[in-house]
């Protein structure tokens, strides 16, 4: 088991778990699919402009989860994202929705990696300020999981 320090993560370490309803692996078991901060920031990066409950606006940036579902080979009939985060915070989200917004797996804040002290080192952001009458509400607000290290996909 890999514990985590508030510092910033290096490149190699693995900070996404991929398991469930994927038809790739990159690890033994066949079953996995892991991500270090270089492979996430091979996937094409997007950025989000946008406030939170927690944050004033600023620019969010990472890959699309959709493409993070590409790359693993998710099931074509998978319906949702249980998200497994370090503090165990419960989070499930519908991959329309993911789809649908273009939410995304952000790995930096306004040019600087987020650390577990900024809520990282992964954050789910949604693109709430382009889309106040759909997502500005306590149900995305909910769905926000920070210091996220792993999806199972259903």
């Amino acid at each position: 088991m890999m514990l985590f320090s508030s510092a910033a993560f290096a490149g190699d370490e693995v900070l996404l778990t991929v398991t469930g309803n994927i038809s790739r692996s990159n690890q033994a078991d066949k079953k996995t699919y892991v991500f270090s901060f270089r492979d996430l920031t091979k996937l094409p990066a997007t950025t989000i402009h946008t406030k939170t409950t927690w944050t004033p606006e600023s620019d969010f940036v990472g890959p699309t989860i959709s493409d993070i579902l590409k790359a693993v080979g998710a099931s074509p009939n998978a319906k949702q994202i249980n998200v497994i985060t370090l503090d165990n915070y419960p989070a499930t989200i519908p991959i329309e929705e993911i789809k649908k917004w273009e939410v995304i797996l952000a790995h930096s804040q306004n040019g600087k990696r987020l650390t577990l002290g900024a809520k990282g080192p992964l954050w789910i952001i949604y693109p709430i300020d382009n889309y106040k009458a759909d997502l500005d509400n306590n149900a995305t607000r909910s769905k926000l999981a920070w210091a996220v290290k792993g999806f199972v996909i259903h």
